[in-house]
């Protein structure tokens, strides 16, 4: 592929995942990008975090964070999100499902508190910056919801 090609699809890349932007200092301009992702997030194999993730969350909540997205990785997910839509004649409704579980195993494996705290952070990122995609991840209320009615 060429060189202009690569860089085609580079900027289509950053315009999905950031918001581009600009930041002057002493007479000079840089550009920047934020990243949307407002936590982690599993990519193939491996968990990528994002620097909010470190800035905003305390050490409990990012070890909460990790166990959500372990679950992802453990449970082998594309396999399941295909039985699950089978089961739910939803996608939507089997994402939504694999996600309060990840919710579950991070309450179960570590602290439903740390679990709580972070959803409740979670929120407020929604409510601020992060725009909360409702095909991949249920209402934050109701995650919330269920990990309060939690037993362990």
């Amino acid at each position: 592929m060429s060189k202009k090609g690569q860089d085609k699809i580079k900027n289509i890349f950053m315009s999905m995942r950031c918001i581009k932007g600009e930041i002057s200092l002493d007479h000079h301009k840089f550009p920047v990008y934020q990243i949307k992702d407002s936590l982690a997030k599993v990519v193939g194999s491996k968990i990528i975090i994002t620097s909010n993730f470190l800035n905003i969350h305390s050490a409990e909540e990012q070890i909460a964070i990790l166990y959500h997205e372990t679950y992802h990785l453990k449970f082998f997910t594309k396999v399941k999100r295909f039985f699950n839509s089978l089961r739910f004649f939803s996608f939507q409704r089997a994402r939504w499902e694999e996600e309060f579980e990840a919710d579950k195993y991070s309450a179960k494996m570590f602290d439903k508190f740390a679990t709580l705290s972070f959803l409740k952070k979670a929120k407020s990122e929604y409510l601020i910056s992060v725009k909360y995609n409702p095909k991949t991840h249920p209402p934050i209320d109701e995650r919330i919801k269920r990990i309060e009615q939690l037993k362990f």
